[in-house]
């Protein structure tokens, strides 16, 4: 998107943004002078989803489970839980 501005102190804002809008964004201002740019890598992070659960294993008194993750946020995920309920 582009934003045409005037003088001065300007700003322009993105809100509820989507990880599909992440990627480089330029800001570019020209006068008598010239132009001069900057860019701007905007990275996109959500919560991660919900992980895959499976019963790897069953035991005659236990059981194991395995999990995966499909889709991380954006961002490393730092630790699992799994809670009884």
């Amino acid at each position: 998107e582009q934003a045409k501005v005037g003088s001065g102190i300007e700003a322009l804002k993105l809100s509820q943004l989507t990880p599909d809008q992440a990627g480089n964004y330029t800001c570019s201002v020209t006068n008598a002078l010239g132009t001069d740019s900057i860019f701007y890598a905007v990275k996109i992070q959500v919560p991660p989803q919900a992980p895959i659960l499976q019963v790897a294993q069953v035991y005659y008194d236990s059981l194991r489970l395995s999990w995966t993750l499909e889709n991380d946020g954006g961002s490393r995920v730092k630790g699992d839980f799994l809670h009884p309920i």
